[in-house]
This record gives C-alpha cells, structure tokens and sequence, in this order.
C-alpha cells in the first residue's frame, strides 16, 4: 500500500529534488504564504512556482486564529497553484469551503482541538490535526 506524507519545506533545492523523486509519497508540501501576505514568513512567490514546476502539491499555512483569509487572497493562492490551506479559523474554512469546495481545508494544530474535538463542528474541514497538550 502507498503511503502519502504531507511535508513541511523549507526552501532547499536539494530538499524540493528529493521530494521531486518521491512524488509519489507526497499528497502535498506546507509552505507559508508569500513575504508580502504575513508578517512571519520570507518565502518568496518563486518558491511557490518551483514547487508547481516540479510535479508537486503545496497547501498554505494561514494559521493566524485571528485572522481569517479573504476571497482575493484565496483566489491568488489558487492561481499559483495551491492544493489548500492549512488555517488557524473556523471562518476561514468556511470562506474557503464557499469559494471552491475542492480545495484542501486543514485545521491547524493552533487551534489545539483535541480536547474539545467532539464538540466542535468541522464540517468544513478535510483533516484535523489532534493535539492535546500534556
């Protein structure tokens, strides 16, 4: 059975060679957004093409709770070629969810759900990430 990994970048070549190799393992990268559009990131929008120009998938790390994405930037992200977001909000899954449904939605480990997570309504997420602090 294939197993697909979902894994972080960070920007080497020779990082995105390797994982070109082993696409076949890959669902798909985590970057964060472009240098522009957050305060905590230096990635520039040519890591964004090179990842596309090597066969693979990259999902946006949106993270920030209190911030939730706008259509325009959801719209941007698509066109270079983004799989998804991995978001910090509930409202922001939904916008994403409203927008184009087959996007990747990922709720973020910030959220830290664990403890609440049969409570919580995630009807607009494709994966969860569990995470209960000890």
């Amino acid at each position: 059975m294939n197993k697909l990994f979902e894994v972080p970048y960070n920007f080497s070549k020779t990082l995105l060679s390797f994982y070109k190799k082993n696409q076949q393992n890959i669902s798909f990268l985590f970057v964060p957004p472009y240098m522009n559009d957050s305060i905590n990131t230096r990635t520039s929008i040519e890591t964004h093409r090179n990842i596309v120009k090597a066969g693979l998938k990259f999902v946006i790390l949106w993270q920030d709770p209190n911030l939730s994405i706008s259509k325009d930037m959801i719209l941007y992200y698509k066109e270079l070629g983004a799989a998804g977001f991995i978001i910090g909000n509930n409202d922001s899954a939904k916008i994403i969810k409203d927008i184009d449904a087959n996007l990747v939605v990922i709720c973020s480990l910030v959220q830290r759900i664990c403890s609440q997570a049969l409570t919580r309504d995630f009807k607009y997420y494709d994966k969860v990430l569990l995470y209960y602090p000890y």
